[in-house]
């Protein structure tokens, strides 16, 4: 007997999405946490796409060197680094050198999705074998 593997790729994608989302909100660079809280997947006709705050191409690719006002930078470096007079240092260390890249979407692309297929995979419904 020969057997036909169907894959129910809306179960599949929809039991991998709440997954997704978690590692992303976990790993992605906190300060306010208006990222983090924008992340939202969506099973749609083409996939599993992920949406958030336009930003996140720049934490995740980092930047080339840039004017940033430090008045923009004011509450972050209180937040992070305790002296929002530091906002000065940092605009212009962006200036001179951009920001690092802070890979969170790769690092889940290439750590953990096979993971979450092969869970996904197990939902009930997600595989059916026909007879041919």
């Amino acid at each position: 007997m020969e057997y036909k593997v169907i894959y129910n790729w809306d179960i599949i994608l929809n039991a991998m999405k709440p997954m997704i989302e978690k590692e992303l909100k976990k790993r992605c660079a906190y300060a306010f946490g208006d990222l983090s809280k924008s992340i939202n997947g969506r099973v749609e006709e083409d996939g599993l796409n992920i949406y958030g705050l336009n930003y996140w191409k720049y934490i995740e690719y980092g930047t080339y060197p840039h004017y940033v006002s430090a008045d923009k930078l004011k509450a972050w470096c209180k937040l992070k680094l305790g002296d929002e007079n530091a906002a000065y240092a940092v605009a212009g260390h962006i200036a001179k050198y951009g920001t690092k890249p802070q890979p969170f979407v790769r690092e889940i692309t290439n750590q953990k999705l096979e993971e979450y297929l092969i869970e996904a995979l197990q939902v009930k419904g997600a595989i059916r074998l026909i007879q041919k």
